[in-house]
């Protein structure tokens, strides 16, 4: 339940800030392009929730 409260208050941040600056659309069709990928990838979301990653990893691979 914890991480449901934590994504939800990350999902209105971004909603309000996709709002404010006029890219709701473009943060929308990332974060669905992301979700898609994940899904059709599930050790791509292994490495991304891995702590053995370090962050610049992780980033680099979603760069890619």
């Amino acid at each position: 339940m914890k991480k449901f409260a934590i994504a939800r208050r990350y999902a209105k941040a971004l909603f309000i800030i996709g709002k404010k600056d006029g890219n709701f659309e473009k943060y929308l069709n990332e974060l669905l392009t992301l979700n898609e990928v994940i899904e059709k990838e599930k050790k791509l979301w292994e490495i991304l929730v891995n702590p053995l990653f370090e962050f610049d990893i992780r980033k680099k691979i979603l760069k890619e």
